[in-house]
């Protein structure tokens, strides 16, 4: 069993780049970009592909039909692109809020990440309610962790903390992964519903707070404002490290290492810059790929 997370970057960028590292990968053909679905304006908007709008849509997941989902953070929901080319909302109202229960009555805040495991089942980094949410194959939503309020706190899902958790995706055994963003970490939901810090650490926590990059073991490890993560076959996790505008992997063993970027960590640090993914220099990351051939595909400011 493997969850392949895809993601798609925020649209209220003024600026967005594009960065691929490949390792041992050629292209032999030209690469084209086309319009899949909206209509460039911001807006909520369900039908055909090509009248379909969204509101600045962030993560993106695909099942094995080849159906696309979307979170469509400004419209408080998840949206569907059918294989039929038809857009439609699969699960929430289109109003900010907070409520379980069928996915056509729930309500979201900003819904920012997303991710399916084998059985249909999606589960959703409900940023601005602080809570992972679940989508289940019968489609009744559910909060599977978080309290709902902002702060940094392990143990049972139902009493633990996150500080607007943005990435997400699931291991090969149903483990659940958290880009903890403005708690600098990465957070991890057990099978069993108790919530521990996987990898990173420090004492300063909450929005605009600054981390650190620090690669070493598991919560020695320092982040700053981690954000989207992908998962390949072999348990690796990797980070889109936005203000450490690094690329960052977690092995199994809980390893943290760097895999491209260098320069300034904070803010006004990072730049554009292509080569070997040691000189490479990115700005602002907030998204990653990886794909079953081991390329990387990220995104940021």
């Amino acid at each position: 069993m493997k969850h392949i997370k895809y993601l798609v970057p925020n649209m209220q960028a003024g600026l967005f780049l594009i960065f691929i590292l490949f390792f041992g990968i050629s292209l032999n053909s030209q690469n084209f970009v086309t319009t899949y679905a909206g209509t460039g304006s911001p807006g909520f908007v369900n039908g055909d592909t090509s009248i379909a709008s969204f509101n600045k849509p962030f993560g993106i997941c695909i099942d094995p039909d080849g159906n696309l989902y979307l979170a469509d953070a400004y419209n408080h929901c998840i949206r569907k692109i059918g294989i039929d080319g038809q857009v439609s909302t699969y699960a929430g109202t289109g109003t900010a809020g907070y409520l379980d229960g069928p996915a056509d009555e729930a309500k979201f805040n900003q819904p920012i990440n997303i991710c399916l495991d084998d059985d249909g089942n999606m589960y959703v980094s409900d940023f601005i309610n602080q809570r992972i949410r679940k989508i289940s194959s019968d489609m009744e939503v559910t909060t599977i962790a978080g309290s709902g309020q902002a702060g940094y706190l392990n143990g049972p899902a139902n009493e633990a903390k996150f500080n607007y958790p943005r990435g997400i995706c699931l291991d090969d055994t149903g483990n659940i992964y958290i880009g903890d963003s403005w708690n600098h970490r990465i957070r991890k939901i057990s099978t069993e519903g108790i919530v521990s810090t996987w990898a990173g650490g420090g004492t300063s926590i909450g929005v605009q707070s600054v981390g650190d990059y620090v690669d070493a073991s598991d919560t020695a490890a320092r982040f700053y404002t981690p954000c989207e993560l992908s998962i390949d076959q072999y348990n690796n996790i990797f980070v889109a490290d936005a203000y450490n505008h690094r690329i960052r992997k977690i092995d199994p063993t809980r390893m943290v290492t760097t895999v491209a970027g260098t320069g300034e960590s904070g803010p006004d640090g990072g730049g554009f810059q292509n080569g070997i993914a040691s000189e490479a220099m990115f700005k602002v990351p907030t998204a990653c790929h990886v794909s079953l051939t081991g390329s990387i595909l990220c995104w940021g400011w």
